[in-house]
This record gives structure tokens, C-alpha cells and sequence, in this order.
């Protein structure tokens, strides 16, 4: 993540645990196919 943002390079990454979110910078969570929140977390 941090060679990413080094880089200038978007990563996306698709998971169903939570814990990753410390490594993003946005969080969009989907349920039933729909978005139901889009955050930034910095």
C-alpha cells in the first residue's frame, strides 16, 4: 500500500474483512448488490 501511494498508483482491494480498512483511504460498502456507504477514512 505504501509503494502505491509512493507511486502514485490506485489499488483496489475487495474484501469482506474489516480489518483492512486501516489500509484504505476510501471504503465503499455494498450490500445486496447496492452501495450503501462510501467513506473516506483519511
Amino acid at each position: 500500500v505504501k509503494a502505491c501511494e509512493q507511486e502514485n498508483i490506485t489499488a483496489v482491494f475487495v474484501t469482506h474483512d474489516e480489518g483492512l480498512v486501516e489500509y484504505a483511504t476510501r471504503v465503499i460498502r455494498i450490500d445486496s448488490g447496492k452501495i450503501v456507504s462510501d467513506e473516506l477514512t483519511v
